[in-house]
């Protein structure tokens, strides 16, 4: 599953094994499930559910909220 995995991963920074793994902890209640309303996960998170929901012909579009992100506290974390 993995393998199938990194080959649709959009980008090239592709999780490693031990992440794919935890990601796949956090993302395994949403799989497959259309009542999904909101959702608290990471962007890298929500590239893997779709991953895997397309991998598996679940063709269901969920619409993500992603929360603008101020500016200024991504500079302070800098």
């Amino acid at each position: 599953m993995y393998e199938r995995f990194t080959n649709q991963y959009p980008i090239n920074q592709i999780p490693s094994k031990q992440e794919f793994l935890s990601s796949l902890r956090r993302i395994g209640p949403y799989l497959f499930s259309s009542d999904i309303l909101h959702m608290s996960l990471s962007i890298e998170d929500q590239v893997a559910l779709r991953i895997l929901n397309n991998l598996y012909q679940y063709e269901i579009k969920i619409k993500f909220r992603i929360e603008p992100v101020n500016s200024m506290l991504l500079k302070y974390l800098e």
